[in-house]
């Protein structure tokens, strides 16, 4: 299947029909299968959020690099207030997100209810990351929109953070 983004990522669609499985080959108690496969998306968040966080920390730093040795109008466009404002939103972005994944990583590795940190984390972090990517495309001008420059290929791989392991508005109603 072809997709966006991802690509070095292959997806298959995979079929069950008719399976049955052996009582002695299943997993757990029969009628607990849901609860198992929820408990493994809190912990995939953590992980969700964590790969969208070093890809933000990636958009920040090649931005901040290309930035640097852009000029426009006879100076560097890293002196220009607006490429500045996207670049300091993008570290704090960064900052905030840390903490929140930190807190979540924390309860879990403490064995306290974590599922709403969880869903905080990759709510937070992968739109700020989805943003940080837009910026890092803006940021390079024409250059960020081919496929050829990095800030193209995070844009588009970034999108799927926001789905895999429960969309940002399933995150919304883990949270409420």
């Amino acid at each position: 299947m072809k997709k966006m983004g991802l690509r070095s990522s292959d997806t298959r669609e995979l079929f069950f029909d008719d399976c049955r499985v052996p009582a002695i080959n299943r997993f757990g108690i029969e009628g607990t299968g849901f609860e198992r496969i929820m408990s493994g998306f809190f912990i995939g968040r953590i992980v969700i959020a964590s790969t969208a966080l070093g890809l933000a920390e990636e958009c920040l730093d090649i931005a901040t690099a290309y930035a640097r040795e852009r000029e426009a109008f006879g100076r560097s466009i890293s002196r220009f207030q607006y490429v500045q404002g996207m670049l300091t939103d993008m570290a704090l972005d960064l900052e905030l997100g840390r903490l929140i994944r930190d807190k979540a990583a924390h309860l879990y590795e403490a064995g306290r209810p974590f599922a709403k940190e969880a869903a905080m984390a990759k709510w937070f972090i992968t739109e700020s990351a989805k943003r940080a990517a837009d910026s890092a495309v803006q940021i390079f001008g024409g250059m960020g929109f081919m496929d050829e420059c990095p800030a193209s290929r995070y844009y588009r791989d970034i999108r799927a953070a926001t789905i895999g392991e429960g969309t940002t508005e399933i995150q919304r109603y883990v949270v409420a």
